[in-house]
């Protein structure tokens, strides 16, 4: 390819009527372009600067299913440049047969889609850190991957019947969000209010339009992100159809060539991002659902990633459509304290480009020693963790321990009080800064006025308003504000609100909302409770969009007025009957309510524990969830189990572990002399949500492991491991060195080994000192398949299971592995291709799976080529197939032959 010209070079205006377009030249005379570029076939011409001018055209061909057409221009060019330049190489036509990216191919023309591409990364490439565009006078905006926190999220419990590439058996999927996003097709992906949801799908978006994912996600760089925030279909709620998702994230780009779309849907290269089903109104989520089912009905290749809070839809509401579920886990102390770097090494970036050397020296160490002092507090106080379990609330408490010198609420209300007190009262004459806007608010008269945007946005069922919708509301609140009145209009009142506040935000819409959520229904439920609306609370308790509403209440209640919302929720529960859904919704929500309550009488206590207690067992995942919910206010309704009943003793480990942290221990000690299987699994699997050295050496380390799954997803639960007896399965989850491995892993004693990341495995040297592992798993393909051969001194493991593009890449292993019985192999579907070389490298394989990986169905061999193994069992697809019989010596009778799989 040297020296030859690039294909750009070839490009070419298209003009056809009033439409133009691009194309390339593939010859002297011919030229290829989209065919919804003519608008009138017979007014075509091409231009360049070789050309000296437009030149006329015919339409060869056309064909609109392809958007593609063919150009003849009518008058010969002979131009020595062009002839001996861009042309002097001819562009080879052909049929591309394969999906994987061609190294060197260039894409001509669509330059809309590029800008496409440009707009994405414009949208998505930049994020607000909460705390860091109220504190700075320079930067409002931030580079997603300095905000963004990789978080970890929970999937459901898989038997272990059958070892899986994707899954440790018998245990919840665990691990970070990438990893497991990897080779799910179809997600639904629960998480709780400001817990990072939308900025996940941001760094997908723009991340996959840079072609700059993690390794793990790296085999989803050829797909177009499609976000779609079903916010913005508000109020109308009309689903859009295939045309129209481009448009609905309101990108800065031009209109999509016609069809553009859906041809890209149909090729099944989209990630579809569907933001906020939660935000959809309750009546219209069943039209929600109709619409993503016929839609990837209609486009079935087509990855998709819904977000929803976590009561919003039931557990299987989408399990038709073969969506997988997980939940994103409150942050680890881990996370925090990453989180908490994060944020201080974003506001040192801002500090770099002061102008004022000296004044950005010494705001970099304040910074310094304001981070050292919050970890230390997130250290010694567990009820700081406890608040610090979002990404939101996290950032919330940073930027208030910056601007109030290290000092911090101790509640969810008071942190949200400072919070707006910090945006709206003193941020401005902090910095002495006037009045931009020729208005001067102060922090009563700001609340007042976003309450009443708030109140209206919630009892409309809405997270936005119009402009025009805005300055109504506050034409309203403005009678009761004088001197808010006397400043100026609704409209100026509005636009000091968006640029002075902090707390609301004009999108290049037009269309006005609060920077999270959660702001607005702090802000309404303080406005409902202080002008007497608690009656509207409880009639709308019913409404899972004013759970979050109704839990901010209590923050503002007096106590008459608690009494009276925690008394009017256990009436209606109770109301209703015995297995209603919403009976047990409403009882947990009056439990929240309560556990929040600094005072309750003892009576209002009981009925409320009694109602708690009444709800055990959980009957389903969605009950679990609710009464996790509860947080460490659950652990004292726990019974102690019956030594005999493994059922109790497993839910209620399972719930230890789903309220998880440091109260959850004493617990889940209580639980080491339980006999039971599935207990003492539950107690295993809890390692994630409970701080991890603690646990492994007051829990796990004392815990009979020989009949159970560990899963490790942190590198301190590695360094961890060699506290622990022998242990059924041991499955990592994440990417680690062969080094680590060897030091942490080598030498313990496990019958099972997964490793689901091996990608970045440099060696398996550390097999050898496994003596008692039989089995090991490789999740991913390896770097170099040869660090088989090292197995070949690895004579226990007996079970192989691998990640390969084909079994042909067995042709690159130089050494025999005869103790290898049992090999599992994930193969890309849809053809299995190069089994003839497994006898050489398996000659005593005695059983072979061959599965699809990550998706799809793979196409049964022709298994010739293994007749040679006597007692060989083949299974595709989890099914077992008949192999052709064997060759018979011409000695052998062919009536005695047996069947050689018999």
């Amino acid at each position: 390819m040297t020296g030859r010209p690039r294909a750009a070079e070839r490009a070419v205006v298209v003009q056809s009527g009033n439409r133009q377009g691009s194309g390339v030249m593939i010859n002297p005379v011919t030229a290829l372009t989209c065919a919804h570029v003519l608008a009138d076939p017979l007014d075509v011409s091409l231009a360049h600067p070789f050309f000296g001018g437009p030149v006329g055209c015919d339409v060869t061909w056309s064909d609109s299913t392809l958007d593609l057409a063919l150009l003849t221009v009518n008058r010969l060019t002979r131009h020595r440049n062009w002839i001996d330049g861009p042309m002097r190489w001819r562009i080879r036509l052909g049929e591309i047969t394969t999906s994987a990216p061609v190294p060197d191919c260039e894409i001509v023309g669509f330059p809309g889609i590029q800008r496409y591409g440009q707009a994405v990364r414009a949208k998505h490439r930049k994020t607000r850190i909460f705390g860091l565009d109220a504190l700075t006078t320079r930067e409002r905006t931030w580079d997603l991957d300095t905000a963004y926190l990789s978080l970890e999220a929970q999937g459901a419990s898989r038997s272990r019947d059958r070892p899986d590439p994707d899954h440790a058996p018998g245990a919840a999927p665990t691990g970070r969000i990438e990893e497991l996003l990897a080779n799910r097709l179809r997600t639904l992906l629960r998480g709780e209010a400001g817990a990072g949801k939308t900025t996940l799908l941001s760094w997908l978006a723009a991340h996959l339009t840079d072609g700059t994912l993690p390794a793990e996600l790296s085999h989803l760089h050829d797909l177009v992100p499609l976000f779609v925030p079903l916010r913005n279909l508000a109020p109308a709620w009309e689903f859009p159809d295939a045309e129209q998702l481009p448009k609905l994230a309101k990108l800065q780009t031009g209109t999509a060539p016609d069809g553009w779309a859906h041809r890209l849907l149909r090729s099944g290269r989209v990630y579809l991002l569907v933001d906020g089903l939660d935000e959809v109104p309750p009546a219209r989520r069943e039209d929600a659902r109709t619409w993503l089912a016929e839609l990837l009905e209609l486009y079935p290749d087509i990855r998709c990633l819904v977000t929803v809070r976590p009561g919003a839809v039931d557990g299987d509401w989408l399990r038709s459509e073969r969506f997988r579920e997980l939940t994103l886990l409150p942050m680890s102390d881990e996370d925090i304290d990453r989180f908490v770097t994060s944020w201080h090494d974003a506001a040192r970036q801002e500090c770099a480009g002061y102008g004022d050397e000296y004044l950005a020296e010494e705001e970099q160490t304040e910074l310094d020693e304001l981070e050292e002092d919050l970890h230390r507090q997130f250290d010694r106080n567990a009820e700081l963790s406890t608040l610090a379990r979002t990404p939101l609330l996290c950032a919330v408490i940073c930027a208030l321990h910056r601007s109030r010198g290290g000092l911090l609420p101790e509640t969810r209300w008071e942190l949200y009080k400072a919070t707006l007190a910090m945006l709206l009262g003193g941020r401005d004459s902090n910095r002495r800064i006037g009045a931009p806007e020729g208005v001067q608010i102060g922090l009563t008269e700001h609340l007042e006025l976003l309450q009443t945007l708030a109140v209206w946005l919630v009892r409309c069922g809405q997270n936005q308003l119009t402009r025009e919708e805005a300055t109504q509301q506050l034409q309203l609140a403005m009678r009761m504000l004088p001197r808010v009145c006397d400043q100026g209009t609704p409209d100026k009142v509005l636009t000091h609100l968006l640029n002075r506040s902090g707390v609301l935000q004009e999108r290049h819409d037009g269309m006005v909302q609060f920077i999270h959520r959660t702001f607005q229904d702090y802000l309404a439920a303080k406005a409902l409770v202080e002008n007497g609306g608690l009656r509207e609370l409880l009639r709308q308790a019913h409404d899972e969009t004013w759970q979050d509403v109704i839990l901010m209440s209590v923050g503002h209640c007096r106590p008459p007025e608690l009494i009276e919302l925690i008394e009017g929720l256990i009436r209606q529960s109770d109301a209703l009957p015995p297995k209603a859904e919403d009976r047990e919704r409403l009882h947990t929500l009056a439990a929240r309510c309560a556990r929040d309550t600094v005072r309750l009488s003892s009576e209002i206590q009981q009925t409320v524990n009694d109602r708690v207690r009444a709800m055990l067992p959980p009957r389903s995942e969605d009950s679990r969830r609710r009464l996790a919910s509860l947080g460490p206010a659950l652990l004292s309704h726990l019974p102690d189990p019956d030594p005999q009943n493994d059922d109790e003793g497993e839910w209620v480990a399972n719930l230890i572990g789903l309220v998880g942290g440091r109260e959850a221990m004493l617990y889940a000690k209580r639980l080491l002399g339980h006999p039971g299987k599935r207990t003492r699994q539950a107690l295993a699997s809890s390692w994630l949500n409970i701080p991890a050295r603690e646990y492994a050496e007051e829990v796990l380390a004392k815990l009979p492991l020989d009949d159970l799954d560990v899963v490790v997803t942190r590198p301190r639960q590695l360094e961890l491991l060699a506290s622990f007896g022998p242990m059924h399965t041991l499955s990592i989850v994440g990417s680690y060195t062969s080094e680590a491995l060897e030091e942490h892993v080598a030498g313990l004693t496990v019958s099972h080994l997964f490793l689901f990341e091996s990608a970045d495995l440099t060696s398996l040297d550390f097999s050898k000192r496994l003596t008692a592992t039989y089995s090991l798993w490789l999740g991913a393909p390896l770097r170099d398949i040869d660090m088989l051969s090292s197995l070949a001194r690895a004579s226990h493991i007996q079970r192989l299971g691998m990640s390969l593009v084909s079994c042909s890449e067995f042709a690159s292993v130089s050494q025999s592995l005869p103790h290898i019985t049992d090999l599992t192999v994930w193969c890309q579907p849809p053809e299995i291709t190069g089994i003839a070389e497994l006898p050489r490298v398996f000659p005593s394989l005695a059983e072979l799976h061959l599965s699809p990986h990550p998706e799809g169905t793979l196409q049964p061999p022709d298994l010739t080529p293994l007749v040679g193994l006597p007692d060989l069992k083949v299974f595709v697809n989890g099914k077992q197939l008949v192999p052709p019989p064997r060759p018979q010596s011409e000695s052998t009778p062919s009536m005695t032959a047996q069947h050689p799989f018999s």
